[in-house]
Formats: C-alpha cells, structure tokens, sequence
C-alpha cells in the first residue's frame, strides 16, 4: 500500500467503487463525499482507494477536487452518487407482433395463400367432396409458407369423409388440424400435405 500526497484535481475512484452494491456502495460514497468537502474546505483529509491511501495535507483557501469512475468524470460527489446509485435501465423488449389475419379459401378452385413470417391461420371448409360451391378445400389450392421458424396452422373443417379428390396442396404449414364432423373413416390424400404435424379430431 502506498501514500499518495492529494493536493487537488481529479481523483480516479473506480477501484473504490468497482463491484460495490448495497450499504458497501453508500459507505464508500459517503467517504467519497466526506473527502470532498474537508479537500475543498482546505482540511486534512485522506481517503483508501485500492491499495494505495491519498493524503490531503491543511492548506489555505478552497482546493478543487473531481472524480472519475470507470472514465466517466465527475464534478462533485453529489453527481457521482446520483450516477453511482442510479437504478438500471429496464432492459427493452421486442414488441409482441399482432397476429397474423386468417387467410380462408374460397370456392375459387386453384387459389394459392402465401404465409407470413408470423403464426398464419389458414381455414378451409368441405361440404362435399364433389367441389360444391361451399367446399374450399380444392385439389388445384396451395397453402404455403417459407418461414420454418413460425407457427402457422390450417383448420380445415369438413362435413365429408373422404376428401382424397379434394385435398389441396399445403406447404410449410406446421400445423394442420382437419375437422369431421361425420362417423366416417376419413380419407385423405396425405402426400398433397407436405411437412408440419397433423390432427384429426
């Protein structure tokens, strides 16, 4: 440990502050601030700062003292505790991106819906599978998305089991959730769906 003689201008107290917290950080401050005001009233004063003590010796008329820390410099102890002490930035979080609008098919056999990089829903309805005016889910649609990193989901409801004639052809879909509302074994034409999980309800 060393002695320092301090006869006024800047003094470097980040080894001082450098991973305090609590009532060790208040302590030090106030050292700090107590150091201040008997350098800048012209009184004895001495303060530890790592390994090394710095000496004020009595002198006559106001000394100037300043602080830096961690190379930011500081005019007076008030600032550097108002720094020292303030409370941490709340981190920012990405905004939640809205959902996506439902894209649905219409009867227009041969549409083709391009997903988004968000969570698409996709919706489709069968009421026969003979490509009736309110059936949408027709063999010449695409559904498809590029984005392997979303959630998107086609909901087809269907009124008819079988729908190996009229199943479109879904791409990038990571879900599809077909719906039959009849007893029927269902039938699909599984090889027109291409990647995602598939459900049956």
């Amino acid at each position: 440990m060393a002695k320092q003689v301090f006869t006024g201008g800047a003094l470097n107290v980040t080894n001082l502050l450098t991973g305090l917290t609590g009532t060790a950080l208040t302590k030090a401050l106030a050292k700090i601030a107590a150091f201040e005001a008997k350098v800048e009233a012209g009184k004895s004063a001495s303060i530890k700062i790592g390994a090394d003590t710095f000496q004020f010796k009595k002198a006559s008329g106001v000394q100037a003292v300043t602080f830096t820390n961690n190379g930011t410099s500081f005019d007076t102890a008030a600032a550097l505790t108002t720094a020292a002490t303030a409370p941490a930035p709340t981190p920012t979080t990405a905004p939640t991106p809205a959902p996506s609008a439902t894209q649905a098919l219409t009867s227009t056999n041969g549409e083709t819906l391009f997903g988004t990089s968000g969570n698409d829903p996709f919706t489709a309805t069968v009421t026969t599978a003979t490509n009736a005016v309110d059936t949408t889910f027709q063999a010449a649609d695409i559904i498809a998305d590029s984005s392997s990193k979303d959630a998107d989901t086609l909901t087809v409801s269907s009124a008819t089991a079988d729908l190996s004639t009229v199943t479109a052809t879904v791409v990038g879909i990571e879900n599809t959730v077909l719906n039959f509302t009849t007893f029927a074994a269902p039938t699909v034409a599984a090889g027109n769906i291409r990647a995602g999980n598939g459900t049956v309800n």
